[in-house]
């Protein structure tokens, strides 16, 4: 079981015995730290509160046994939150953290998610000092940042609340509250072009998140009344940009266990993408099946070897590659500023030489890809193209309707 919290459990600590959930010998503390990593982990929701209920028995447990009491006091009024038992919380927290304070340790997770408690109670000048401490014993939490962001905003430190919200977005960029909280503040300060940004990556990587449309519709209704349909189409395409990106690269970096705060809850696996492209790379010359060709694929283009990946897929071009081949080796071209695929693509559709039925006429991604590498060279009817087709394949993707028509909207060059 890896550390929780402050190197607890114990990675060398005997193993638990338990079965299902029911714990049956070894630490109990060690069992209860695993039931709250799996809390995250269950596909079913209404599981949960009894999955909660189980670990906070066992901590209390582990409490009364004076078994690292501090230590499961701090973990059970984290269990709590997690819960909606405010009170519960609260009452845990305040007091693992003022032991901890009393042993000259603190724990970084502790005090943000007390400090998020107490600024959601709207009791800012004990929420601020929580969340301060929490990013200075942890730099690297970016939610510790994200959250520190949004109270120094509602606190009106604005630049403060910019650097900070800067700071969470670098860390963990794959986390959409990061984007979105950003692009919140830039609303509410009428910063229109990057509100416009930081929502619509918000809005692609999470399509279904209502309030990150909604709100980036705010801020694009905003910048189009101002005049700026130029400028909104050149944040939407960066929004689509930057998201294709992130949705490329996220991947085992990513892969421990996190809690809605985004507190790790089981070990971070790190992966050499060069290291892994050179042996996949290997592989493939000895047996080379598409299933290894695309793992390959996907590795060389988070090493940024886009070249390579050109030279692995480009000969089987509208021949013989999956959807997702098609896609990273269009991506490959942006990245070396290469349009000649794209222009070929799109005036294959124009002459009609790509027939309805044809597989790569069922892919929006593709076709919103081409799209933005014929905008970054200026060719903008060409790319008009592609997003009609990309729009008629995927009617329901608002996002991309709102892009196709920012571009239509906007004067030629």
């Amino acid at each position: 079981m890896p550390p929780v919290i402050l190197d607890e459990p114990s990675p060398t600590v005997p193993v638990y015995l338990a079965w299902g959930e029911h714990y049956l010998a070894g630490s109990l503390f060690a069992f209860a730290a695993n039931s709250m990593a799996r809390y995250w982990t269950l596909d079913d929701e209404a599981r949960r509160p009894r999955r909660g209920r189980a670990v906070i028995e066992a901590l209390s447990i582990c409490m009364r046994k004076h078994d690292r009491p501090t230590l499961a006091q701090a973990l059970r009024g984290r269990m709590h939150y997690y819960l909606g038992e405010d009170e519960e919380a609260l009452a845990d927290l305040r007091a693992a953290r003022a032991a901890l304070a009393v042993e000259g340790r603190g724990d970084a997770a502790t005090s943000l998610v007390l400090g998020t408690v107490l600024m959601n109670r709207r009791l800012m000048a004990e929420a601020l000092p929580c969340l301060q401490e929490a990013v200075d014993l942890e730099p690297g939490l970016a939610g510790a940042w994200r959250t520190l962001g949004v109270a120094l905003a509602k606190l009106d430190r604005h630049a403060e609340a910019d650097s900070v919200l800067d700071r969470a977005v670098d860390l963990d960029p794959f986390e959409i509250s990061g984007w979105y909280n950003r692009g919140l503040h830039h609303l509410e300060r009428h910063r229109w072009e990057p509100a416009c940004r930081d929502l619509g990556v918000a809005v692609r990587l999470e399509p279904g998140n209502a309030d990150a449309l909604e709100m980036m519709q705010v801020a694009q209704s905003a910048l189009l009344r101002e005049g700026g349909r130029e400028t909104a189409a050149l944040m939407s395409a960066a929004a689509d940009s930057t998201a294709a990106g992130l949705r490329a690269g996220r991947g085992l970096e990513r892969a421990a266990t996190r809690d809605a705060l985004g507190i790790a809850l089981s070990s971070v696996v790190g992966v050499d993408q060069a290291a892994l492209a050179d042996s996949l790379a290997a592989s493939y010359e000895r047996s080379p099946t598409a299933e290894l060709r695309q793992d390959l694929a996907a590795a060389l283009l988070k090493a940024g070897r886009h070249a390579d990946l050109q030279g692995l897929l480009a000969h089987l071009w509208l021949r013989d590659l999956a959807p997702l081949e098609q896609q990273m080796l269009l991506e490959a071209d942006r990245a070396l500023g290469s349009t000649e695929r794209s222009l070929s693509l799109v005036g294959l559709l124009a002459s009609g030489e790509l027939a309805p039925g044809d597989p790569i006429r069922d892919d929006p991604a593709l076709w919103s890809r081409a799209a933005l590498i014929c905008l970054d060279a200026g060719h903008r009817e060409q790319a008009l193209l592609a997003l009609d087709e990309a729009a008629q394949i995927d009617p329901q993707n608002d996002p991309l309707g709102s892009f196709r028509e920012l571009v239509r909207n906007s004067p030629p060059d």
